[in-house]
């Protein structure tokens, strides 16, 4: 329960500074930004891999590498 509540403060707080930083890019940049900046926290790693399984999706890492690359 603890981790669910540090993790959706986390994500509003990377919401919220991605918001101020992309203000001038469109939307699917602001939410790729937003995707990097949670998956290089929550990962610790700057490497794609990594960070794509710090996302927790339900599809293939592949896939979601792919979608971020």
């Amino acid at each position: 329960m603890i981790i669910h509540q540090v993790d959706k403060k986390l994500r509003q707080q990377i919401h919220n500074f991605s918001d101020e930083l992309c203000w001038d890019l469109g939307k699917s940049q602001g939410r790729f930004i937003e995707e990097i900046l949670f998956g290089l926290s929550s990962s610790g790693s700057v490497r794609l891999t990594e960070i794509a399984r710090s996302r927790n999706k339900p599809i293939s890492l592949h896939a979601t590498h792919m979608s971020l690359w």
